[in-house]
């Protein structure tokens, strides 16, 4: 599991964060990562990835409000894939997050809490 968190740690992580981390942010997020993460679970996400349902038809059964929520420095879904997955819901949206990777909740969590709070305040007032 800690090989799989250094190879996963530059996919996820935006480069500023990473930077500003340095090692003792890597260390410190690959403990917690350890912590909360198991082979079992890793190869039980695996298996319904490749076994679950994956058919767009269900994103367009989503009857919520839904916002795709990503960083400028995601090497995983990418600004044009972020647009592309929201425009899979009904009413999808997306914003990009400056600076921040594939988890921009950690990247830049007061960023990624205003976009929510944004977001909310916008599906209530339209309700």
């Amino acid at each position: 599991m800690a090989a799989l968190y250094a190879h996963l740690y530059p996919e996820v992580f935006g480069a500023e964060m990473i930077e500003e981390l340095g090692t003792p942010g890597f260390l410190g997020l690959r403990e917690s990562f350890l912590a909360l993460s198991t082979k079992e679970d890793l190869v039980n996400g695996l298996k319904l990835a490749l076994t679950g349902e994956t058919s767009a038809d269900v994103l367009a059964r989503v009857q919520a409000p839904t916002l795709v929520v990503v960083g400028d420095d995601d090497v995983l879904l990418s600004t044009s894939g972020a647009r592309e997955l929201a425009a899979k819901f009904p009413d999808g949206r997306y914003e990009i997050m400056p600076g921040a990777g594939h988890l921009p909740f950690l990247d830049d969590a007061s960023g990624f809490q205003a976009l929510v709070a944004k977001f909310v305040d916008e599906v209530e007032a339209n309700a």
